[in-house]
């Protein structure tokens, strides 16, 4: 496990974790380096940098809503699947600010879920959790996705 040592205002040092806030995010790839949120749409949609913290919009946060990412790779990996890793891409990511998983929002609908919603069975993927923010630290590389792909 690997230990973060941070120094506090009064200048102590706190030891903080960072496997407990490490999960598994899937980003919209526009161009090269521009990676986007993989299902909302602006102005619901989050540009994501990376090594950025990023939030979701106020008024999605004022209403219970943060960013969306994957507690394992074993969760994650069918969600990029399921798009594309053309498309779509993989990364490592920090987050802070844990929040409950309230209910999916109709009006941004995934492609592939939009039948469910109208029908009003649709639900998070498993393993989906909400957070306050999210920094990219790591793209898993179409190596490492394409053996992923593999073990399915």
């Amino acid at each position: 496990m690997d230990v973060l040592l941070v120094c506090t205002q009064g200048m102590s040092l706190q030891i903080e974790s960072r496997m407990e806030t490490v999960r598994w995010k899937v980003v919209r790839c526009v161009e090269q380096y521009y990676y986007y949120s993989s299902v909302a749409l602006p102005p619901a949609g989050v540009r994501y940098y990376l090594d950025c913290f990023v939030s979701a919009p106020d008024y999605l946060l004022q209403a219970g809503y943060g960013l969306l990412v994957f507690d394992s790779l074993k969760h994650a990996a069918p969600f990029l699947f399921s798009y594309g890793y053309l498309t779509h891409a993989l990364f490592e990511c920090e987050v802070k600010g844990a929040l409950p998983l309230t209910p999916p929002l109709p009006h941004i609908p995934s492609p592939k879920s939009l039948s469910s919603i109208l029908a009003g069975t649709y639900s998070w993927p498993d393993g989906t959790e909400m957070w306050t923010e999210v920094r990219l630290f790591k793209r898993i590389t179409d190596r490492e996705l394409r053996e992923l792909e593999l073990r399915r």
